[in-house]
Protein backbone atom coordinates (compact mmCIF):
# COMPACT_ATOMS: atom_id res chain seq x y z
CA UNK A 1 0.00 0.00 0.00
CA UNK A 2 2.64 2.54 1.04
CA UNK A 3 4.24 2.59 -2.29
CA UNK A 4 0.90 3.01 -4.40
CA UNK A 5 0.59 5.53 -1.94
CA UNK A 6 3.61 7.33 -3.02
CA UNK A 7 2.68 6.74 -6.61
CA UNK A 8 -0.30 8.29 -6.22
CA UNK A 9 0.74 11.77 -4.29
CA UNK A 10 3.93 11.92 -7.30
CA UNK A 11 1.05 11.44 -9.73
CA UNK A 12 -0.98 14.30 -8.38
CA UNK A 13 -0.41 17.65 -11.01
CA UNK A 14 -0.89 20.66 -8.44
CA UNK A 15 1.07 23.05 -6.60
CA UNK A 16 -0.56 22.46 -3.12
CA UNK A 17 -1.79 19.11 -1.80
CA UNK A 18 -4.24 19.05 1.29
CA UNK A 19 -4.81 15.17 2.59
CA UNK A 20 -6.86 14.04 5.22
CA UNK A 21 -6.32 11.40 7.27
CA UNK A 22 -7.19 9.39 10.34
CA UNK A 23 -5.18 7.95 13.50
CA UNK A 24 -7.76 4.81 12.59
CA UNK A 25 -6.40 3.82 8.81
CA UNK A 26 -3.46 1.81 8.16
CA UNK A 27 -0.89 4.70 8.56
CA UNK A 28 0.34 5.70 11.77
CA UNK A 29 0.95 10.04 11.90
CA UNK A 30 5.23 9.64 11.76
CA UNK A 31 4.40 6.66 8.61
CA UNK A 32 2.06 9.43 6.95
CA UNK A 33 5.41 12.25 7.36
CA UNK A 34 7.73 9.71 6.15
CA UNK A 35 5.60 9.16 3.27
CA UNK A 36 5.25 12.94 2.57
CA UNK A 37 9.19 12.67 2.84
CA UNK A 38 9.75 9.86 0.22
CA UNK A 39 7.38 11.66 -2.29
CA UNK A 40 8.14 14.84 -4.85
CA UNK A 41 6.65 16.94 -2.41
CA UNK A 42 8.86 20.13 -0.35
CA UNK A 43 8.69 18.06 2.75
CA UNK A 44 10.06 20.93 4.99
CA UNK A 45 6.61 22.99 3.95
CA UNK A 46 4.61 20.21 5.49
CA UNK A 47 1.76 21.28 8.07
CA UNK A 48 -0.45 19.12 10.37
CA UNK A 49 -3.02 20.18 11.87
CA UNK A 50 -5.70 17.59 14.01
CA UNK A 51 -8.83 17.91 15.37
CA UNK A 52 -9.81 14.95 18.07
CA UNK A 53 -13.43 13.99 17.23
CA UNK A 54 -15.96 13.47 19.72
CA UNK A 55 -17.68 9.80 20.10
CA UNK A 56 -21.22 9.90 19.32
CA UNK A 57 -23.79 7.03 17.92
CA UNK A 58 -22.05 6.05 14.79
CA UNK A 59 -19.64 3.55 15.95
CA UNK A 60 -22.87 1.64 18.15
CA UNK A 61 -24.73 1.90 15.16
CA UNK A 62 -21.95 0.24 12.92
CA UNK A 63 -21.69 -2.52 15.80
CA UNK A 64 -25.29 -3.58 15.69
CA UNK A 65 -25.38 -3.65 12.47
CA UNK A 66 -22.21 -5.36 11.28
CA UNK A 67 -20.35 -2.85 9.23
CA UNK A 68 -18.20 -2.23 11.73
CA UNK A 69 -14.51 -3.29 11.71
CA UNK A 70 -12.17 -4.32 14.63
CA UNK A 71 -9.01 -2.41 14.92
CA UNK A 72 -6.03 -2.70 17.08
CA UNK A 73 -6.73 1.03 18.40
CA UNK A 74 -10.64 0.63 18.62
CA UNK A 75 -10.72 1.95 22.04
CA UNK A 76 -8.55 5.35 21.08
CA UNK A 77 -10.10 8.17 20.27
CA UNK A 78 -10.73 9.84 16.64
CA UNK A 79 -7.88 12.09 15.46
CA UNK A 80 -8.07 13.73 12.14
CA UNK A 81 -5.51 14.58 10.50
CA UNK A 82 -4.81 17.36 7.69
CA UNK A 83 -1.65 17.21 5.87
CA UNK A 84 -0.73 20.73 3.71
CA UNK A 85 2.04 20.43 1.96
CA UNK A 86 3.45 22.30 -1.80
CA UNK A 87 5.96 20.97 -4.25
Amino acid sequence: VRPKLIELLNAVNARYLFLSYSNKGLFTLSEMKSIFNESKYDHTSLKVFRHVHVDNNQKKNARQDGSWIDRENDKDKLIEYLFAIQI
